[in-house]
């Protein structure tokens, strides 16, 4: 008996109940007590001391102890009833136990009294475990029921002694069986069982069975009601009896057809590419540290290579994402042909993919996976290439492409997979940058040009905010007088630590990251606001003319852009001028002659750059609202030493005079250059014999100190004056 143990004492002798706690407290017994005399205190006492049992002298003035188990009974209050009395003859005693009183004990005998109270607390309390574990059996069936009627399971129920099993509705709702079809014993489970998993599943549950387990579970397939099947999981209880004997098995099968369907489709996601079927780059790079760790315990190699298609964007953008995607599988077939049964091809990105070579013996082994010598064999990488000449045919139309490979061995390349990963992709970006369709091994100071290369890209990233472009102008000379009538902005980036770093090196980096378009809308405000505040310093209006990368003239909001631009500098539009080469108006033609149709009403001028080096149509020519074609340097610096470039300068000048265009050359660095665009009527020169490009503070004294020429004759040599100036700035 614990200490919370509570005594109720319904008795009118307050010496007895003494004697009677004396005695319990003589058996050890802890308890708490309240004594109480009359009803209404008793029925108080039931409520708020709420006794665990009740000592009661069976005869009070007021009140008796039969009264007492009569009330009791009456409230249904299940509380242990023990009668304490100074006499009681046997057809009372026999009246009360009858009524429910637990025992009786006599006040001149108390000694039986400490067990008598501990017998029947624990009688109470077993009584209470019993109905705690109907109560509990009861919610259980219940529970059970509820279950088998709610749950999308098979539920079976295996009486093991009887051999009768019971299913719920699951079994009809999940695999089709009538009501009349199911049948009630073990047999007609395991028949429905596939031929292949039946002996494996009887097996697994007997054993169960025998080694005394009472949980079981297992996978295999069910048949349906169609003959198909299902994968279910079958999970079981196994009931024991006080013998540890099963008597009972209580299970739920799972129908997990299409979980596993789907997890499957998940896995096969995770690690395989879902147009070409090809691993993808995280099945790659989890075999390649197996095969790296399988090469040192053999003392072998492995070659990594990465290829990329060349020009792969042009077909996307010309034909249509369907027809890239034909060219990737296309490719990802040939590719397979030309490996090994140990090798893997991984399609690593959109249009790029991966070969991990396994089992190289010998170095010269690698050599000859990679290139060919005047004395060794083609292998697989020379066989790439040679197996994507032969052009693709999807649906009439014929498709040539070209590849780059980078090659990194293990262990020289690198003793790990990120380094290898990454020394085949530097070789790999050395390929391209040479123009693609080949390949290379990687070479130590790739990786240095790539690191110099990334440096580069994060610093022109930050290079706006930090202030460090400014634009240089190079002046646009009228050949005949010699008056200069515009000038071209070209960008200059100021490196706070590289110095000045040349266009060539950031601009093509530019493009290919986007950045240009950021460079662009700077390089248009800055130059606008120049040639607006040169004009309200009191010098002549120059037309400002500003290059427009493609990146640039395929963005949605150029003309937005533009418009803002000129409203916030306030720069009359007549006075600016765009830029624009062969490739970026041909990219989309109808829709750059839109976008030159809507520039042109804002009244800014268009000119061609690069004339003649890229590829435009005639017929399109015709229709691009422009003012004027420049002449690409490439024909200028040859013009006077090859007739060929002197015929494309003549035919060009002709082609702009028909079309009524203005013609200027760019890249005139000598004086016989100068009289022969003179002799071919050439309309404006551009080029360092009049000026190299020049600050704007720079350009601004050139300007005041040019004097004013008077126009050339027809047919006449250019005034050596006109010279004269470039010849000053170049010293």
């Amino acid at each position: 008996m614990d200490t919370d143990t509570r005594i109720l004492f319904l008795e009118d002798a307050a010496t007895d109940a003494e004697l009677i706690e004396r005695e319990l407290r003589k058996a050890n017994i802890a308890f708490t007590s309240h004594r109480v005399e009359t009803k209404a205190d008793f029925l108080k006492a039931l409520t708020e001391f709420r006794p665990d049992i009740i000592l009661s002298d069976y005869s009070l003035p007021q009140f008796s102890g039969l009264e007492a188990i009569r009330l009791l009974k009456e409230k249904e209050i299940h509380v242990p009833v023990i009668l304490i009395t100074g006499s009681l003859t046997e057809e009372i005693a026999v009246l009360c136990m009858k009524e429910g009183a637990d025992d009786y004990i006599l006040k001149a005998s108390l000694k039986r009294l400490p067990s008598a109270v501990l017998n029947a607390l624990k009688k109470k309390e077993a009584e209470r475990d019993k109905e705690r574990a109907v109560a509990a059996l009861r919610q259980s069936q219940e529970r059970f029921q509820l279950v088998a009627r709610a749950t999308n399971d098979a539920i079976w129920d295996w009486d093991i002694l009887a051999d009768e099993v019971w299913w719920n509705e699951g079994i009809q709702t999940l695999f089709g069986y009538g009501k009349d079809e199911v049948g009630t014993d073990r047999d007609w489970w395991y028949e429905h069982i596939h031929p292949e998993d039946r002996s494996r599943i009887a097996a697994g549950v007997q054993a169960f069975i025998d080694a005394h387990a009472k949980f079981w579970s297992d996978e295999y397939r069910y048949r349906r009601a169609d003959g198909s099947y299902a994968l279910v999981v079958d999970r079981g209880f196994i009931l024991r009896d006080d013998q540890n004997n099963a008597v009972r098995m209580i299970s739920s099968m799972m129908d997990v057809t299409e979980r596993r369907q789907a997890e499957e489709k998940i896995n096969y996601l995770s690690y395989y590419d879902s147009l070409t079927g090809l691993p993808n780059r995280t099945l790659f790079e989890d075999r390649l540290p197996q095969a790296l760790s399988l090469a040192q315990r053999n003392e072998q190699m492995v070659a990594v290579l990465f290829l990329d298609l060349d020009r792969f964007k042009n077909v996307n953008d010309t034909l249509g994402h369907a027809v890239g995607d034909k060219l990737i599988c296309g490719v990802a077939e040939r590719l397979r042909t030309c490996l090994r049964g140990s090798d893997t091809v991984a399609r690593f990105s959109g249009d790029g993919f991966a070969l991990l070579l396994t089992q190289i013996s010998r170095t010269e082994d690698a050599a000859r996976i990679a290139k060919r010598a005047e004395n060794s064999a083609v292998e697989i990488a020379q066989n790439i290439l040679d197996a994507l000449k032969s052009p693709f045919d999807f649906d009439g139309q014929e498709l040539y492409v070209t590849a780059s490979l980078g090659i990194g061995l293990y262990p020289h390349d690198g003793k790990d997979s990120q380094a290898l990963l990454q020394n085949a992709g530097a070789a790999l970006s050395y390929v391209k940058e040479q123009g693609g369709n080949g390949y290379r091994f990687y070479a130590e100071d790739m990786n240095a040009k790539a690191l110099q290369q990334l440096t580069l890209e994060n610093d022109l990233r930050r290079a706006i905010e930090r202030e460090e472009f400014v634009l240089y102008y190079q002046p646009q000379v009228d050949i005949n007088s010699g008056r200069i009538l515009a000038v071209e902005a070209l960008i200059r980036w100021q490196h706070p630590e590289l110095g000045f770093v040349s266009p060539v090196d950031f601009i093509p980096l530019a493009e290919s990251n986007g950045l240009i378009v950021l460079i662009g809308e700077w390089t248009l405000r800055t130059a606008c606001a120049q040639a607006k505040r040169w004009q309200e310093e009191g010098l002549p209006p120059l037309r400002m003319s500003v290059n427009l990368s493609a990146r640039q003239f395929e963005q949605p909001d150029l003309l937005d852009t533009v418009a803002r631009t000129l409203r916030e500098t306030e720069l009359d539009p007549t006075f600016l001028e765009f830029e624009i080469t062969e490739g970026a108006v041909m990219k989309n033609a109808e829709r750059a002659i839109d976008i030159m149709h809507r520039l042109r009403e804002m009244q800014i001028q268009i000119a061609i750059d690069d004339f003649g080096s890229g590829y435009s149509s005639l017929s399109y020519l015709k229709r691009f609202p422009i003012d004027r074609l420049k002449i690409d340097q490439s024909f200028v610096r040859e013009a006077t030493t090859d007739s060929t470039d002197a015929a494309i300068i003549m035919a060009i000048i002709t082609l702009a005079q028909n079309l009524k265009l203005k013609v200027i050359a760019e890249g005139v660095e000598t004086e016989e250059q100068l009289r022969l665009l003179h002799s071919l009527n050439c309309d404006e020169i551009q080029g360092y014999l009049f000026s190299k490009p020049l600050p704007a503070d720079a350009l601004k004294r050139l300007l005041l100190d040019a004097p004013s020429r008077p126009a050339l004759g027809p047919g006449s040599i250019p005034d050596v004056r006109l010279n004269t100036v470039s010849l000053a700035l170049r010293s």
